[in-house]
Parts: structure tokens; C-alpha cells; sequence
């Protein structure tokens, strides 16, 4: 199939129980299988090699289970995040309907609906056929059984006991796999259902009782719910393009499918970056051992979550906002990265807290929840400045971590690859750093006039101001973009390569260096092993006074095959170098910080409004345009010694992306924002027509696929795709708009009950009274469906 699919089931916790500890994960593949068929698997996150589920259908003596023989290939006409349905035909004469349904997290069911169209009688075997491929040999695999008067599929590994229930009498089948069987007559135009439920509890008892409880469940009552609560939470975008709204669908499919209950230890319902059938079992019991994908989420995911999920999921933004305060200590500090299972990482969250509850507070225009996290989100605004994270105190904060920029794989900061400088993220002051601090200033100044907190604002208003001075300080009018800085001498310089070598020995270098920098060293290995190696530099420091460091392997940060250090000494003059126990065949430098090796976040303050309409031109026109635009996006880093396509390719990160799309709007390059769009959505639904996935980045130039998996940071941000059709908010209560359609063609947007039509020359806002609007483009426009409240 070429459509634009991503076929993965899981349990719904908006409607169903889900365990974040033991959370079983499907798949629907139509090609690629052992045997060929149109397949239900999953790993049990895992726990074994494959578990899988397929019908076969048997037509005089011809077996058919193979999509690509079927005489009408399986087509998707149903897709939430726990039900799809697959409509096809085997063979001329029996059409079929084949519906999946995750009812929990141990258990999935569906339901077959056979329909003979012809004006013949049919007749064919059905089977449905499970295996179980296990992990350790002696496992068991699935095999037919007996439970009282019922036939069923069961299996058994170590802590589980898969149990296929089926409804209709079936009987254990006689074909080369394990499986229960039908013969079905059909008459011209006759129609039969069979359904079918899988537990797979610890016991072989409870799974029966489970699947048997699901067959008797009532299969309408329970998809009118599913349906009612997709089309209360997400919107309808009709384009006249079905492959972008097939991604718009698939998207807020796979945001919705990421949420989590409330647990010990976060307050409400949280989310996991993907949901995948090898993900979900901890095999220590309690969330320790999951991967970065389910030990927690960042404020720049929940940032890139609310683009979306908004308006629809506004209590569930809030929720997250909720989620990190919760894990702030008695300074106002709040977590980076915290998880459902009580997982921190004790460094600062991001700085994006107050613009998410600004953000869901216009669509849920809750005053008292406003009232309940400003404190809290004050706190953590002001914990910034503090001398655990403005060391120096000068009103600009640095970051303690790569990982904690959401932007690892700078130049500056990354260590794995290595033309990158891998520096100590302390040692610079960056602007995006400043540039967030800015924007959340402004988030909260708004915050604190709507519910009258008069006192905060003139400090906010001070603090905000310092923030702009600072970042436009940056700027640099030869390259035409804001750089990092020294986070002690406040210095901007190129790098200098002061020493190469490949032995040890002493260098003297008898070097001044002007400005005074601190210096970095860069270790290639032939072998990802950690070395022996110490270094002594001698030189002054800034006052001239002698200065010497030493550095030890337990100082140098070690990641595949290579090391980096970056001294703490700042020095003005450096004499020698002094190198014991390098290892032959390796090769180290020794050099100064360049600040000029640049990547995506140096272009935020364009998203925060800090820069005059003259650079943000410049900005836009040259910089953005010559060094980051690509047929796929804006690269992370411009190309770095080597030609763009020699596969050594900066991949295009969407929230990024996102980012300086939004304040390509906010600066009113309106054509150049839809440009940006429309190459992230070229390789977005390339990648779910050919590999029916999201991915967790794109290639610049091909627009392949790369990383995980239906990862959130793949999805198609569509709130974004609303902005750009000139809806500021969208709500309940009221809806802004700021420009008409730049697109080509006309969209129209159900959300709930509204529609709104964007033409090219108006937009239409339809009420389910019939009443509407017409809004002609001349000026931003807010336009109250309710009353406001006086």
C-alpha cells in the first residue's frame, strides 16, 4: 500500500485502562511477514521474538492469506489510536471487514464481518492462526486447546499466557499452523461475523476469562465512544489533498496514543515520546530501565506535544505544565526530563513552562487554574538567575547540559562526531538560552496582568528588557546571526588551532592569545576505549599571573573513539604543552572555542520577537536562506566539512523547524513560512507512504526518514499548518484571526461543532446554529462564540 498509514495499536488511556509498566503494543503489517498474510503482531515489549495473529482463507483447495494475492488489497477505512479497520477482498465474491481493537493493555480483540456480494452462494474455510515465537528455547508457542466446550489459541512464556477466545463455535484447525477454523456458507448477498479477543495475563485462567469478557462486549457501544471521543479532541482538516489529511489524521492519531494516567509520581496523565511492540515491559517492575523514549519527557517535547494537541487536549497541556511543577524543590527548580515512574534528572527544565499555560489557558480561560500554577511557574522563572545557574550573575543564565538544550548534536556541544568541539555547555552563554528566558518573561508578564499581580510586573518588565540587551549584544553584522559568548570574559572569537600532535612529549608553544580564551582539547582514538592520557598546560591567565592545569582522563568526556575537554582556565598566554601516555595511532589538538560554529538555535531569538525588523530580515533572507534552508526543511547546523549529500547530512529536526517557523510568522514572512511547511510535509508523508512510520528526523536533501520510530517529534505539527491560516487561538469561546488563506486552495477545519472555511479571499466561521462570520483579512479579528466573562 502507498497510502499514507501508520498502523500501530495500542491501548487508549483516554478510554481504557494502559500500564505504563506492562504495556502490550501492536502492529498491522501487509507485506514483509513469515508467512505472508495480512498480520497482527507485537513483541510484548520484548518478551518474545514475535507474536503473531493472520487469517487464512480456504477456496476450493487454492489457500489465499497473502495481501498481494488478494483480488482487492487491503485498504484502511478506520484508524483511531486503539481501533483500526481493513476492508478487502481474498477472492471474487466474499468481501471482508476485518476490525482490530486494543481494550487494555494486555488485550486486544477484533471482529471479522464476511459479505458475499454476488448473486452466487459462497462457500470457504476461514482460519485464524496464531504463533508464538518465544525468546528461550523450551518456551512453548501457541497450540490449540480446550476450555470446557470452547476450542481456543494458547500459549505460554515465562509471566505470560496468551489466550485467543473466538466467538461461533470454531474448531481447532488442521493446516500447517496453530489455529481455529470455520466453514462459512454464504448466500447472494448473506453476511456473518466472527469475533475473536487475546488476553495475556500471567495465568492461562485469567486470560480466558478476560478474552471470553471482551467477545460479550457491546462492539458499537464501545466504537460510538471511541468516536465521540476523537471528534471531541481533534480536528477534521479537509485540504483536497488526501495525503496531507491522511497525515494531519495519523498525526493527532499519534499524539493522542502517547498519554499515560496520572501516577505516585506525577499528578496527571503524562506522556511517552512513542509507542512501539518493542517498547512497554520493564523488566525490573518499575520504570528504571526504560530508554529515553519512556523515562520521561522535556518541556521543548511538551512544547512540540502542544502543537499538536491543542485546542482539543487543553487539560492535557495543563496537565503537563502541572507534571513539572510538581517535581520543583523548595528553590523553585524544576525537572528536566521527569518520568511516570518517578525517574528525574536533576538538572532545569527548559524554560517553556509559562508559554505552554499561557498557551492551554487561552482555550480552557480558567483564571483560577491560571492562579493555581503562577506561582510555581514564577519560581521556576526566577530559579534561572540564581548562582547555580547564572554562575556569574549577570543576568544570563547557561545551560548545564547538551542534553538539557534539545539541541545535543550542536556543533558546539556534541562529542559523538568529530569536526563538533564537544565544550562544556557551562562555559558559554548562549542565545537560545536567553531568547526562551525572553519569551517565557513575556508569557508570564501576560499571566500576571490577567490575574492583576501588579507587584511582579515591573520586575518582569526589568528582567525582560535585560534579556533583549543581552541577546541583541550577540548579534553579529558580518555573519549576520546572534552568536554564543563566554560565559566569563564575555568574549566572541574564532577558533584557533594552537597544537596537532600524535605522540607525547612537551610542546612549547610560546602563544599570546587575544582575546584571552579558554582552550579545548579534541582526542581521536582508534578504539572506543577510554585512554591514560595526561596533559599540563602552563601559561598566565588574564591578570598575567602563571597558570597551570592539568587534565586527567577522569576530566575528559570519553563517547565513541574520541575525547573532549574544555579547560576551565581562561588563559592569555599559553607557553607549553605537556602530553604523558598517548597512545600510538592516536591523534589529539589543542585549540581555542570557536564560536562561530553555529546551529538552529542561534536563529531562536527570531521566534521570541527579540530582533529589529532589520535583522530579522537579514536573518530570514540571507542567513536562514543560504546556510540552513534545504529541499526538506532547515538543517540543525549548517554542512560542516563535507559537500551536502555525502550522507553526512545535519538532519532536519521538526520541533526546531517549528520553532523558526513561528517567528517567521510572528515577523510576517508569511511566504516563506509556507514554503518551510511544505517541505517538512513532503518528507513527512513520504515517509508514512513508503515506510507507513513517523520518524524522529528527516534527510535535508532526500527526505528520508531517519532515527526512531514514530517518535512525537515527527509527527506533522498542525497547529502550526492553523497558524499559518490565520488563526492566532481556536476555541470554545472564541476564535482570532489575523490573515486570510496563503495557501493555493481552500481548507476546511471541523473542530467540534465549528467549521471554518479559509478561502483565499475570507473566512468563514459556521456555528452549529447556522449562524456565521465572515472575516475579510483587513485586520486581526477576535470574534466571541460566548459571551465574555465581564
Amino acid at each position: 500500500m502507498n497510502d499514507p498509514l501508520m498502523l500501530t495499536l495500542c491501548a487508549d488511556a483516554r478510554i481504557s485502562p494502559v500500564d505504563y509498566l506492562n504495556d502490550h503494543i501492536w502492529q498491522i503489517s501487509f507485506s514483509g511477514n513469515e508467512p505472508e498474510a495480512l498480520t497482527l503482531f507485537t513483541t510484548f515489549g520484548l518478551r518474545v521474538r514475535a507474536m503473531r495473529l493472520f487469517p487464512r482463507f480456504l477456496r476450493k483447495d487454492t489457500v489465499i492469506s497473502a495481501p498481494a494475492d488478494f483480488f482487492q488489497p487491503p485498504r484502511v477505512t478506520r484508524l483511531f489510536p486503539n481501533d483500526i479497520e481493513v476492508r478487502f477482498s481474498p477472492f471474487s465474491g466474499l468481501d471482508v471487514t476485518a476490525e482490530y481493537r486494543v481494550f487494555n493493555s494486555q488485550a486486544i480483540g477484533g471482529r471479522f464481518t464476511f459479505h458475499n456480494p454476488s448473486v452466487l452462494g459462497e462457500k470457504f474455510i476461514f482460519e485464524w492462526c496464531g504463533l508464538l515465537t518465544p525468546l528461550k528455547d523450551g518456551e512453548g508457542g501457541m497450540r490449540t486447546t480446550q476450555f470446557g466446550i470452547h476450542p481456543v489459541l494458547e500459549g505460554r512464556i515465562e509471566g505470560l499466557a496468551p489466550v485467543c477466545f473466538i466467538t461461533g463455535g470454531l474448531r481447532a484447525g488442521s493446516g500447517p499452523y496453530p489455529s481455529l477454523t470455520e466453514q462459512v456458507s454464504l448466500s447472494p448477498g448473506g453476511m456473518r461475523q466472527i469475533v475473536w479477543a487475546l488476553a495475556s495475563l500471567p495465568e492461562t485462567s485469567q486470560s480466558y476469562e478476560l478474552a471470553r469478557q471482551i467477545c460479550a462486549r457491546s462492539w458499537e457501544a464501545d466504537l460510538a465512544r471511541i468516536e465521540l471521543t476523537n471528534r471531541s479532541e481533534c480536528m477534521e482538516i479537509t485540504t483536497g489533498n488526501p495525503e496531507w489529511d491522511a497525515v494531519f489524521k495519523l498525526s493527532q492519531r499519534l499524539a493522542a496514543s502517547l498519554f499515560f494516567p496520572a501516577s505516585a509520581h506525577l499528578p496527571r496523565p503524562s506522556f511517552v515520546l512513542a509507542r512501539q511492540p518493542d517498547q512497554g515491559y520493564s523488566l525490573r517492575g518499575d520504570g528504571s530501565d526504560y530508554n529515553s523514549l519512556w523515562n520521561g519527557a522535556t518541556a521543548l517535547d511538551g512544547w512540540y506535544l502542544s502543537r499538536l494537541v491543542l485546542p482539543g487536549m487543553a487539560e492535557r497541556v495543563a496537565g503537563v505544565v502541572e507534571n513539572f511543577l510538581a517535581t520543583a524543590d523548595s528553590r523553585g527548580q524544576v525537572d528536566w526530563k521527569p518520568g511516570l515512574a518517578g525517574q528525574r534528572s536533576r538538572r532545569m527544565a527548559q524554560p517553556l513552562l509559562a508559554q505552554l499555560a499561557w498557551d492551554a489557558h487561552q482555550t480552557l480561560v480558567d483564571t483560577e487554574w491560571l492562579k493555581k500554577v503562577y506561582t510555581g511557574l514564577l519560581a521556576f522563572f526566577k530559579a534561572w538567575f540564581s548562582p547555580d545557574h547564572d554562575r556569574d550573575q549577570d543576568g544570563f543564565p547557561e545551560w548545564e547540559h547538551p542534553y538539557q538544550s534539545g539541541l545535543e548534536f550542536s556543533p558546539l556541544f556534541d562529542v559523538t562526531f568529530s569536526p563538533s568541539q564537544g565544550i562544556e555547555p557551562t562555559f558559554i552563554e548562549t542565545p537560545a538560552l536567553a531568547a526562551m528566558l525572553f519569551n517565557e518573561a513575556g508569557c508570564l508578564l501576560k499571566i500576571a496582568a490577567a490575574l492583576g499581580e501588579e507587584s511582579d510586573q515591573e520586575w518582569l518588565k526589568a528582567r525582560q528588557k535585560h534579556l533583549r540587551d543581552l541577546v541583541e549584544g550577540l548579534w553579529n553584522e558580518e555573519e549576520g546571526i546572534y552568536t554564543p559568548r563566554d560565559a566569563y570574559t564575555h568574549t566572541v572569537s574564532r577558533g584557533e588551532v594552537l597544537l596537532t600532535f600524535d605522540s607525547p612529549g612537551e610542546y612549547r608553544l610560546q602563544h599570546r592569545l587575544n582575546p584571552p580564551a579558554r582552550l579545548r582539547l579534541q582526542l581521536e582514538t582508534q578504539t572506543e576505549l577510554t585512554r591514560r592520557i595526561h596533559l599540563c598546560l602552563k601559561g598566565r591567565d588574564t591578570f598575567g599571573n602563571p597558570l597551570e592545569e592539568e587534565i586527567t582522563p577522569q576530566q575528559i568526556s570519553w563517547r565513541h573513539g574520541g575525547g573532549r575537554y574544555t579547560s576551565p582556565s581562561v588563559f592569555s598566554f599559553i607557553s607549553s604543552i605537556e602530553v604523558v601516555n598517548l597512545h600510538p595511532g592516536d591523534q589529539a589538538t589543542i585549540a581555542t572555542i570557536d564560536f562561530f560554529d553555529e546551529d538552529i538555535s542561534m536563529l531562536l531569538p527570531l521566534w521570541a520577537g527579540i530582533p529589529s525588523p532589520e535583522h530579522a530580515a537579514r536573518l530570514v533572507n540571507e542567513t536562514l536562506r543560504s546556510r540552513y534552508l534545504q529541499p526538506y526543511g532547515l538543517v540543525a547546523h549548517p554542512v560542516r566539512g563535507t559537500k551536502i549529500g555525502s550522507g553526512q547530512n545535519p538532519p532536519v529536526l521538526l520541533a526546531w523547524n517549528v520553532l523558526i517557523g513561528e517567528g517567521l510568522i510572528r515577523y510576517g514572512y508569511l511566504r516563506e513560512a509556507v514554503e518551510l511547511f511544505e517541505s517538512w510535509m513532503k518528507a513527512i508523508t513520504q515517509s508514512l507512504r513508503k515506510e507507513h512510520v513517523f520518524r524522529a528526523a528527516y534527510d535535508a536533501m532526500s527526505g528520508q526518514g531517519k532515527g526512531e520510530q514514530n517518535v512525537l517529534g515527527g509527527a506533522a505539527p498542525l497547529g502550526f499548518f492553523i497558524r499559518l491560516l490565520g488563526v492566532r487561538l481556536l476555541g470554545d469561546q472564541r476564535i482570532i484571526l489575523t490573515h486570510l488563506n496563503p495557501f493555493s486552495f481552500p481548507v476546511t477545519v471541523q473542530y467540534r461543532r465549528i467549521t471554518l472555511t479559509f478561502l483565499s479571499d475570507s473566512t468563514r466561521i459556521t456555528l452549529p446554529n447556522g449562524q456565521t462570520w465572515v472575516y475579510d483579512g483587513n485586520s486581526p479579528q477576535e470574534i466571541w462564540l460566548t459571551p465574555p466573562h465581564p
